[in-house]
């Protein structure tokens, strides 16, 4: 319900790369506000929903499992909006900018509002989700689960799931916006890989 107060600057922000939004439907204007609005409280809510899904499932663990998510709960949250925010402030905008420079005199962009909500959901939420590497690594790491030492073989395979994943988590088939994601997500699959080998047992099974 605050976020509603916004949306008109968040709308004006996210149109700077692409200039003026359309609507192909009566009701699209109105449902792509209410769209912008729950988007910006889901994501000034992150904590707090985090926080609730915690308490929901800590009592089914042991102590050691609780100990052992409930120290990277908060650097999980950290790097979600760390993702998200790289999305919003830096990837969108420049892959918007890169995709409409193949506009023609006889090639003109009518971006629609609920087409570009998609895909700045889409973006963020991937981004968010990707920026959650290290911290899955390192736990899975300390619980015994996955040998750092072993997984470093399977850079091959990771590029590979990466691409995919990418490619799933962008929306429409352009190769720029999946690398985007690509790249800076396999970065961080070699960052906890080295934070994984620090915090496991330091004899390689």
């Amino acid at each position: 319900m605050a976020s509603w107060f916004y949306v008109d600057t968040v709308i004006t922000w996210l149109a700077r790369p692409v200039g003026t939004f359309i609507f192909t439907s009566p009701a699209e204007a109105f449902l792509s506000r209410m769209k912008v609005a729950a988007g910006c409280g889901v994501l000034l809510a992150v904590p707090i929903i985090v926080y609730q899904l915690w308490r929901f499932i800590e009592v089914a663990l042991e102590l050691r499992e609780r100990t052992l998510i409930g120290s990277v709960l908060p650097a999980s949250c950290v790097l979600f909006y760390f993702g998200a925010s790289l999305a919003l402030f830096g990837v969108v905008p420049l892959a918007a900018k890169f995709l409409l420079e193949f506009s023609s005199p006889h090639l003109q962009a009518m971006i629609s509002l609920r087409e570009y909500l998609s895909f700045v959901v889409w973006m963020t939420i991937g981004f968010g989700l990707f920026f959650q590497v290290p911290v899955a690594v390192v736990v899975l790491s300390r619980a015994g689960i996955i040998n750092p030492w072993k997984l470093t073989a399977y850079r091959p395979h990771a590029i590979v799931l990466t691409l995919v994943a990418a490619a799933v988590l962008t929306p429409g088939p352009d190769i720029i916006s999946q690398l985007l994601l690509a790249v800076p997500s396999y970065i961080l699959f070699e960052i906890s890989l080295v934070i994984a080998r620090r915090v496991s047992s330091p004899i390689r099974p």
